[in-house]
């Protein structure tokens, strides 16, 4: 009987989400509005993206499939839009979980935003 458990178990485990949380501060205007957070979790090959804060517009409003990169210090993700007009937008996030920065793209070039977004893990 534990020798049927023992793969059925590693089976289980293999095929778990890996799943990430940072805290998240949105705006309005030039002040800090709210705090949330976002997450991303990686399984079977694709990862999704989510933001959770008061007063998300629709563009935000959903689970999004996302683009995932990694260096050697920072993890960036690439949200996938389904609506259109939404800003395209990426989060570089620090690897050692201290925060991380926003950038949207603007005529093909990615720009910094100047909001701290803070983007800090949550354990």
């Amino acid at each position: 009987m534990h020798r049927l458990l023992l793969p059925l178990a590693l089976s289980l485990a293999s095929s778990m989400a890996a799943a990430q949380k940072w805290e998240f501060v949105t705006y309005s205007g030039n002040q800090p509005a709210g705090t949330g957070y976002v997450t991303l979790v990686e399984s079977g090959g694709e990862a999704t993206f989510r933001m959770v804060a008061p007063s998300l517009d629709q563009c935000w409003a959903q689970p999004l499939k996302a683009d995932v990169t990694r260096t050697d210090t920072l993890l960036i993700i690439v949200p996938k839009f389904v609506f259109q007009g939404c800003v395209e937008q990426r989060f570089q996030i620090r690897l050692d979980g201290k925060g991380g920065i926003t950038e949207f793209k603007r005529n093909g070039t990615w720009v910094a935003s100047n909001r701290d977004r803070k983007l800090t893990l949550i354990p």
